[in-house]
């Protein structure tokens, strides 16, 4: 006799059979960037207190994955499902601290002289054109409603209790995630806003910008708009990682948000249609992102859907969501 995971009713599992496909992804990832920072410890700011995040944090993951093997409750349930949202933004930070991991030099000027080439434009100069305060302030609030969506909506399949669903789009988003800061540390990109001159390099980075040598400068260093402008402005300022540019994480997560409403919210897929199309055209407005880095999230964002999708189809798919 089985249970829903396919595992037998009578003897014990090994207790690596406790880890779902999330927690893989966990531990590959941090495994790798353990091996990378070690093997390059000198040219990693800190190097030493993140090899240390990493134990804890794969540490706490173990641990709260052979706890609910023995205890059931809702309570514990609740965090072994959710405990990666709440580490989202200090992992993405790390990644600031790694663009000299493997190189000594940011690429924008391939980046933007690539794009020269794609478009036959410079492309973030032209949005400062048709920049408004008004259109600005609704840029602001699509790419705002990245933070709403990518909680909320594993939240409503996780309390619905579509457990496949629910896994589904934590596999996917997190595999969409992972590959894009590896990708921030494999080509390092300033981006728009700091190489373009939107925001001063006398801040303290870890890492030091490089100046323009383009001679290409925005001719507004801010994009003016209203309350949410300067909410967006005061979390960016706060939150935001240099370098996290190619491929677009913010694009990536939303274009997995996008393919879940297709697949098991068909309901809600022309809304998020709109949110997503506003948010992937917000992260190039508001000076976030090169197109580029817009367009290589999409990709990476359908990559690891039709990955995602051939795992939950294949036959005991539920080997891969148990908790």
């Amino acid at each position: 006799m089985t249970n829903p995971g396919g595992e037998q009713a009578s003897g014990r599992r090994p207790a690596w059979r406790a880890f779902n496909a999330i927690d893989w992804l966990n531990i590959g990832y941090f495994a790798y960037l353990s091996l990378a920072i070690a093997l390059r410890f000198e040219r990693v700011p800190h190097a030493g207190w993140l090899l240390v995040a990493h134990a804890v944090y794969l540490g706490g993951m173990i641990v709260l994955a052979l706890s609910t093997r023995r205890n059931s409750s809702t309570l514990l349930r609740f965090v072994r499902c959710f405990y990666q949202l709440f580490f989202i933004t200090p992992i993405y930070r790390e990644t600031e601290y790694l663009m000299r991991l493997y190189h000594d030099r940011w690429y924008d000027v391939l980046v933007v002289d690539f794009e020269r080439w794609a478009f036959g434009l410079d492309l973030p100069l032209v949005l400062e054109r048709i920049a408004t305060p008004p259109l600005t302030e609704l840029m602001k609030a699509f790419y705002a409603s990245y933070f709403i969506i990518v909680p909320l909506v594993p939240l409503y399949l996780w309390v619905k209790g579509r457990h496949k669903a629910f896994y589904y789009t934590l596999f996917a988003g997190t595999a969409a995630l992972y590959l894009c800061y590896v990708g921030f540390t494999v080509f390092p990109v300033q981006g728009p806003r700091y190489f373009l001159g939107a925001v001063p390099l006398d801040r303290a980075f870890p890492i030091p910008l490089e100046p323009n040598a383009l001679g290409l400068a925005f001719q507004k260093p801010v994009l003016e708009g209203y309350l949410v402008t300067r909410l967006v402005d005061a979390i960016m300022h706060g939150a935001d990682a240099t370098g996290a540019c190619i491929p677009s994480a913010h694009v990536a997560m939303s274009v997995v948000v996008l393919g879940v409403s297709a697949r098991y919210l068909p309901r809600v897929y022309p809304i998020a249609f709109v949110v997503v199309s506003g948010i992937i055209a917000a992260t190039v407005y508001n000076r976030y992102h090169y197109a580029v880095d817009a367009v290589t999230g999409i990709l990476v964002g359908v990559v690891v859907l039709g990955v995602a999708d051939r795992l939950f189809r294949r036959p005991g798919y539920e080997a891969y969501i148990r908790i």
